[in-house]
């Protein structure tokens, strides 16, 4: 097993140098095998592989009692081996039913969530300690798994890349997580745990046939093998197989988009002529892509749908047809052009009822959800109202509402026949499509806007106009604020290709994390908060209201580049402190870390400004950039891969600082 695991991750360049592993440890016999062989690999190839082990546990909170007893004997056993354990109590009953999931979702949300926090806090000690280790997360998959995986997506009708199964090494979030396990069968790891007298727990829900893994587990597979004794192997080596050739289709896939798909103004436009030459396996693959880059979503696109956009290639201009998530492909002489449009099979709505109103009243709280419809998300809270009526904001992401006029509930969701907007206080009202054609908003925009609606009555066109029947007035008690984040239906994403990566509730979430160790570490003392101007203004602002210290708040424009794009060697001073640091807890508070040229060089300037304490605050941090090795970082807010991001003070020619999350810019800025 030894031997057969370290080849394995020796083949596939799962562990570099110097890492550090992070078993995901659930106690069952997968993982807790996989951290003995890791454990026993370290000890005896520390020549081949020189590696850190820790473990992270989560505790899902889903079976009381026994739940916890895991949790105690994933940490008994790290102690044992001298092995640091991480264990993270999470509700996932509760963030099920508030996020509107299934158990098993919930708990896979929340379990990959606990292994990028580990890996951040990794990442950042190794940085404070002078390292620059690079963190992964080892995850128990065996070839019954991988199998499960294949026959699953099999059973979907997934293509090639579906069929591929598991990966030996993949990235989720900017978080590289590998499978060491996936040469060994589950018959090999418990032979191997009883060879070494280690117990194990188990769940009881792995046995529960109501899951269709479990269902494929326990009655499939027996199957199966009496058919083929290794069934479960040959599986696992077509899989492999098809990955790689799916690899090389992948490249050829790439190849073929780039040369003749191109996405403007919110419309993806596919050039027949390149088009009608290409293989019949590379028409399926362009439509498909066509598919996603115009809806941004991939679920429930099937055969059909591929099959109707090719062949809609072939028709007479003017032809059209409707697919998934609102979105219409016409053919156009010598293009196909997709663009959001209605499908009149296709249809969400999310529904606010009266009783989850009255629960975010009570509170105060946020509900967050997310329109699966084009990737944006909603944000709800309920607050007093101060009768100033010069606050309400003019945005047309954000709506105010009088409470008391919603509390019934109501929908978010398209339009529908008979929508119809109060105009005036008088309690006049218009059909919506009036109302739409007076606006001048783009027929083929109007049937992917989100409405905010009890019934028939429309209250909000969101990204326009608000309907007269629950506008706040100086007699509101409370006001209801709906706020729109992100998505294909919203104009900065249709105009600029914006991505949301960190959401406003993870980044506040995350920023509170920080302040609490700031103020746990210099209690009884003062800080003095050096924010770097521009991008670090947000991130300044929002971390000095959590941190429960005295304080002084300063700011400094610098730059190590000249008129090109090249570090110039120096650091230039544009902007100078107010104050002196002598003797000072000072910390520099940076909004993304990439190069780390002129942060060396920065922080080598204050140091000599004689402050008690020099340490290194960023919000974002792309290690894969670093091209200095003297930049130590104390306070790391996420780790992100190497992509252009923007918002929450980053910028793009001075745009998108206003953005309240963080996001990717996946195309070409115009």
């Amino acid at each position: 097993m030894i031997r057969r695991t370290k080849e394995y991750i020796l083949e596939n360049k799962m562990i570099n140098n110097h890492s550090t592993v992070l078993v995901a440890l659930s106690g069952g016999a997968d993982s807790v095998c996989l951290l003995l062989v890791l454990n026993e690999i370290k000890r005896q190839c520390a020549n081949e592989l020189d590696f850190a082990l820790e473990a992270v546990h989560v505790e899902h909170g889903i079976r009381g009692a026994e739940s916890r007893e895991d949790a105690r004997f994933a940490s008994d056993l790290c102690e044992r081996l001298n092995i640091p354990c991480h264990v993270h109590s999470v509700d996932v009953p509760q963030y099920a039913a508030s996020h509107g999931l299934g158990l098993e979702e919930a708990a896979r949300i929340l379990r990959y969530e606990a292994f990028e926090k580990e890996v951040t806090t990794a990442y950042a000690a190794d940085q404070k300690q002078g390292n620059s280790r690079q963190a992964v997360v080892a995850v128990a998959h065996h070839m019954e798994d991988n199998a499960e995986t294949v026959l699953f997506q099999m059973l979907r009708g997934s293509g090639a890349k579906g069929l591929a199964g598991m990966h030996p090494v993949s990235v989720k979030n900017g978080v590289t997580y590998i499978r060491p396990l996936l040469s060994a069968t589950r018959a090999q790891i418990e032979e191997y745990l009883k060879e070494n007298g280690q117990a194990f727990v188990t769940d009881a829900t792995n046995t529960d046939t109501a899951y269709s893994r479990n269902k494929l587990r326990h009655d499939v597979f027996p199957l199966l093998l009496q058919i083929n004794d290794r069934a479960i192997e040959h599986i696992n080596e077509s899989a492999g197989q098809l990955a790689v050739m799916n690899d090389f289709y992948e490249e050829q896939l790439k190849e073929a988009c780039d040369s003749m798909v191109s996405k403007k103004e919110g419309r993806v436009i596919l050039e027949i002529s390149r088009f009608e030459c290409l293989h019949p396996a590379l028409k399926s693959g362009v439509a498909r892509e066509c598919i996603h880059l115009a809806s941004g979503r991939l679920k429930d696109i099937t055969s059909m749908h591929i099959g109707a956009l090719v062949k809609l290639a072939g028709q007479q201009s003017g032809r059209k047809i409707n697919l998934p998530y609102g979105i219409i492909a016409e053919k156009s002489f010598g293009e196909v052009i997709l663009f959001a449009g209605r499908c009149d099979d296709e249809k969400e709505e999310i529904h606010i009822t009266q009783k989850e109103l009255e629960a975010l009243s009570a509170t105060g709280e946020q509900k967050n959800i997310k329109l699966s419809a084009d990737g944006s998300y909603v944000t709800l809270c309920i607050q007093d109202f101060n009768g100033k009526m010069d606050e309400i904001p003019k945005k047309p992401y954000t709506k105010w509402f009088d409470y008391d006029k919603m509390k019934k509930g109501f929908e978010i969701r398209t339009r529908k026949a008979g929508d119809y907007i109060i105009v005036d206080d008088e309690g006049h009202h218009k059909k919506l499509k009036q109302v739409f054609t007076g606006d001048k908003i783009p027929a083929q925009q109007r049937a992917g806007l989100w409405l905010i609606a009890h019934e028939s009555l429309v209250h909000a066109i969101i990204g326009y106009r608000s309907g007269c029947g629950a506008l706040v007035t100086q007699q509101t008690g409370k006001v209801l604020k709906i706020t729109f984040y992100g998505g294909n239906k919203m104009d900065f994403s249709k105009k600029y290709d914006i991505s949301v990566y960190l959401t406003e509730e993870q980044l506040n979430k995350r920023i509170a994390e920080i302040g609490a160790q700031i103020t746990e570490k210099y209690r009884g003392q003062s800080v003095y908060l050096i924010c770097i101007l521009k991008g670090s203004i947000f991130f300044t602002t929002e971390l000095a209201k959590r941190i429960d210290l005295p304080m002084t708040m300063d700011f400094m424009s610098v730059s190590s580049y000249g008129s090109g794009t090249e570090s110039s060697g120096d650091v230039k001073i544009k902007k100078d402190l107010e104050h002196s640091i002598e003797g000072e807890n000072v910390i520099i508070i940076e909004d993304i870390i990439d190069s780390g040229n002129t942060l060396s060089r920065l922080s080598k300037l204050l140091a000599k400004r004689n402050p008690k304490s020099l340490t290194i605050c960023t919000l974002l941090d792309k290690p894969e950039r670093r091209v200095v090795d003297d930049v130590n970082v104390d306070y790391v807010g996420f780790v992100i891969p190497d992509k252009f991001v923007v918002g929450y003070g980053l910028d793009y020619d001075q745009r998108f600082r206003n953005l309240p999350y963080i996001g990717f810019v996946e195309g070409e800025i115009k």
